[in-house]
């Protein structure tokens, strides 16, 4: 990374105005290598410099804390300064024009929003200074995006493939953060993620297998247990239906992940909660996954990849989501925060400088093991079912989602051959109320560029199938 996001923050906040300012830049910088059986191809190599502008135009009146309660004075412990409406932008490059029109642009913004909306803005005002837990998620040879570590990778996943047809990808990335802000904002937070996908296909049949992994550290990926996931589910024989109805499923590790980033967006969004339309309003308190489920959102889990704020510039900690079935929080970003009023904070959970329009999500869902010893062992108990390794859900508005390439029949307690793809009601709740077993493994699958699953397998009658896909 050439730029230096810091003094690059930093600058741009010099060239600002009286109004508050808060300032966000994101370097990144990212290798790919796709690969196929006959070959590695050439690296693709990206990077951006971000710098996002965000100008306050203050209330008249008063203050207004992160919760958006009115104040006389700004507490130290919550917002240096007052809320107000919100203009944002981004600089188009780094010289002092090219900030200082962003400022103006933001400003201009800001103005806008105040002419038309008059009264209170709906920004509750910019986060003050806090301290900052360091974590472990940045390896300087990850940063590097050297092909040594890739070259090793994809020989075991070539190795192991044996005559399977490959293809894959092979992406290391690093992210550095700085905010500056006039209330008194200096952070910094840098990441790096290494992330292996691998897809196989039976040239005979054209079945096909995938599976995925992510690590901080390149060398900690682990190639051919990645490979040999994706090529678990290449059996022979061809794809039978499955009946409409309820079914005894066994989701791995990325079907799993898919229900638990759908149960974030929808469910812990605070500020769904907060306009009654997430599937926990009113049951806060109340059992709404089966007692064997203990999900938390942990930045700093041994396993995932973490982070040290979040885009408001909000310190991010443990937030316990569901323990023993019983759902205990949402999460918030400064913006949803003040919409729930009373005691709600912040939980760092923004997505975009400001706060995203959809609200915020949890980004490092960690989903506590259970006692199966693996796959295998979910399955023993199950006469007739279905195994699904990869699960997508068809929108954000519904739950109904399709089984990927790589589902199997469940037969007399083992895996058997392939099935053909359905549709299936995989309301995220109903999924967690069913859970009957987890696998004692984790895996880490990635979301997106800045978010992540830790989750066990899982063993569930909490799915209906719908239709063939």
């Amino acid at each position: 990374m050439t730029a230096d996001p810091r003094t690059l923050a930093r600058r741009t906040l010099a060239l600002a105005g009286d109004d508050p300012v808060q300032v966000t830049v994101t370097c990144t910088s990212t290798a790919t290598l796709p690969f196929t059986q006959a070959g590695v191809q050439d690296p693709v190599l990206g990077g951006a410099v971000v710098v996002h502008v965000l100008v306050l135009r203050q209330d008249p009146a008063g203050t207004t804390d992160t919760t958006g309660t009115p104040q006389t004075t700004p507490p130290s412990n919550r917002s240096a300064q007052a809320g107000g409406h919100a203009g944002v932008a981004v600089a188009r490059g780094t010289s002092d024009a090219e900030l200082a029109a962003a400022l103006g642009e933001a400003t201009a913004d800001a103005g806008r929003a105040a002419a038309r909306g008059g009264g209170r803005g709906s920004h509750p005002g910019l986060p003050v200074a806090q301290t900052i837990r360091p974590h472990d998620g940045y390896d300087p040879a990850t940063a590097r995006h050297e092909p040594a570590a890739a070259q090793v990778a994809i020989a075991a996943v070539l190795d192991a493939a044996r005559d399977a047809e490959v293809e894959g990808t092979w992406t290391t990335s690093a992210t550095e953060t700085a905010i500056a802000s006039s209330a008194g904002l200096d952070l910094h937070d840098r990441v790096t993620r290494a992330v292996l996908d691998v897809v196989v296909r039976d040239p005979a049949s054209g079945l096909e297998g995938a599976a995925c992994g992510a690590a901080v550290r390149e060398r900690d990926l682990d190639a051919a247990e990645i490979a040999a996931r994706a090529l678990s589910v290449l059996r022979p024989g061809d794809p039978s239906e499955v009946a409409p109805g309820p079914l005894a499923v066994v989701l791995g590790p990325e079907a799993v992940a898919a229900v638990l980033v759908r149960l974030g967006q929808a469910t812990f969004n605070g500020l769904a909660h907060v306009e009654g339309h997430a599937a926990l309003a009113g049951l806060l308190g109340c059992e709404v996954a089966a007692p064997a489920i203990n999900l938390s959102d942990s930045p700093r889990y041994a396993g995932t990849l973490p982070a040290a704020f979040d885009l408001d510039g909000v310190a991010k900690g443990l937030v316990p989501l569901i323990g023993d079935g019983v759902a205990h929080r949402v999460v918030h970003d400064l913006r949803s925060a003040a919409r729930a009023g009373g005691a709600a904070r912040s939980t760092g959970h923004a997505t975009a400088p400001g706060g995203a329009e959809d609200g915020p999500r949890p980004q490092h869902l960690v989903l506590s093991a259970g006692e199966a010893a693996d796959v295998a062992e979910l399955c023993a108990p199950i006469a007739s079912g279905l195994f699904v390794s990869r699960l997508s859900y068809h929108s954000k508005i519904d739950d109904e989602a399709t089984t990927m390439p790589g589902a199997l029949r469940i037969e007399d307690g083992r895996l058997a051959g392939p099935a053909a793809g359905v549709s299936l009601d995989a309301a995220p709740l109903a999924v967690l109320r069913g859970t009957e077993a987890l696998t004692a493994t984790q895996w880490l699958v990635p979301d997106g560029d800045r978010a992540s699953v830790v989750t066990p397998a899982l063993r569930t009658s909490g799915l209906t199938v719908i239709e063939p896909s």
